[in-house]
């Protein structure tokens, strides 16, 4: 219920109401999908999709449940993406506790959260950046960033570590769809590029058609060219880039935090263009 309901804004279309909704089994709604102002890359807002009126019932009671007051102190991550872009401007006081889950050292100091509600990113612009497991209290300040609220003006002290939240196995088209931003995922596929940045090991993966960027620390003794065609399984944060001017989803970006996160189910042929 919460792994859905922070990452959409429920909107029906003018002429259709619940009535015709429910006897045809299905509802339109309109999707925003969350990036946060990680270098040019922002949200964009969704085309109309089509889903099942139980998909509805269950967002919209997470919604109530976890959406909460829109004014006052936020105390959860759902709360805090929930908030409409105006009330989010207006700076509202949020303290949250939870795992930073993505820290990626080029971020200048930013990481996403997460706690038991979902994934919410830290404007963190800063010298100093917790890492991967830290466990954290956030204190700061609603801001609507690109296009999704986000927690600006942090103040954070680490007060533990702990494990990462589970990662969720998901399909590889609501991957795509963006919805999963800033969520732990689990995806399987071929890796068909790989290359070494810096301190960390990019490659690309193919899954149902769909490619996605993995990034992961580099793997002890690891030539990349020996990745390429194998099958792996990767548990990371899932992060949407968009063309900011367009406003459309460009790509999709999974970041594994440690190299135990990603593992070979089977090892590269030793010709990848073998593989399907």
């Amino acid at each position: 219920m919460t792994s859905l309901a922070p990452l959409f804004r429920v909107g029906l279309q003018p002429d259709t109401n619940w009535n015709y909704l429910q006897a045809s089994g299905r509802i339109y709604l309109e999707l925003e999908c969350f990036r946060d102002n990680l270098s040019e890359k922002f949200p964009v807002k969704r085309p109309i999709v089509l889903l099942t009126c139980a998909a509805f019932a269950l967002l919209n009671t997470a919604q109530m449940v976890s959406a909460g007051p829109s004014t006052g102190l936020l105390t959860n991550a759902s709360q805090v993406l929930y908030l409409p872009a105006d009330e989010a401007a207006r700076g509202v006081r949020i303290s949250i506790k939870g795992v930073v889950t993505a820290a990626e050292s080029d971020w200048g100091g930013r990481f996403f959260i997460q706690d038991s509600s979902g994934g919410v990113f830290v404007e963190n612009i800063s010298s100093v950046q917790p890492a991967p497991g830290d466990v954290l209290a956030v204190s700061g300040v609603s801001y609507p960033g690109g296009y999704a609220p986000i927690i600006s003006k942090p103040h954070w002290e680490k007060v533990g570590t702990a494990p990462l939240p589970a990662a969720r196995p998901v399909a590889i088209e609501q991957l795509m769809s963006g919805v999963e931003d800033g969520q732990r995922i689990e995806i399987s596929g071929i890796i068909r590029k790989a290359q070494l940045s810096g301190s960390t090991l990019e490659f690309e993966l193919v899954s149902g058609g769909y490619r996605i960027r993995v990034y992961e620390p580099i793997p002890s003794g690891l030539d990349p060219q020996s990745f390429i065609g194998a099958k792996v399984r990767v548990r990371g944060t899932a992060a949407t880039a968009y063309n900011a001017p367009l406003r459309h989803l460009v790509a999709v970006d999974v970041y594994v935090p440690f190299t135990t996160d990603c593992v070979v189910e089977k090892p590269a042929a030793s010709d990848p263009f073998q593989e399907p």
